[in-house]
């Protein structure tokens, strides 16, 4: 069938496909050229391992802290006064490799 994309477009699409789909040998070329496989348009939509245990272990811990909290069902605030020292993440350019937790 003819493609809608252009031939440049429809030539990098087709070699994306050719590089994710597995060979004989059960691994893909880019598995066999760079040790893993290649992010495919799919692969965006569906949700990594990675993604999906960090989304339990969330769960899990936001559980024992209201059991730790008891059924109270309310959290209770943290009252600061002007002048408590406290750490702040910083997001800004580090030029040595020193903690982004700064105080």
């Amino acid at each position: 069938t003819k493609s809608s994309l252009l031939p440049r477009s429809a030539l990098q699409e087709f070699m994306m496909r050719y590089r994710c789909t597995p060979l004989s040998l059960g691994y893909s070329p880019s598995q066999l050229l760079n040790g893993r496989q290649i992010r495919a348009k799919i692969d965006v939509l569906l949700p990594s391992p990675a993604h999906i245990t960090q989304g339990k272990q969330t769960k899990e811990a936001t559980k024992s802290q209201m059991s730790k909290d008891g059924d109270q069902g309310e959290k209770v605030a943290a009252i600061f006064k002007v002048g408590t020292p406290c750490y702040a993440l910083y997001f800004g350019p580090r030029h040595n490799r020193n903690p982004r937790w700064v105080p």
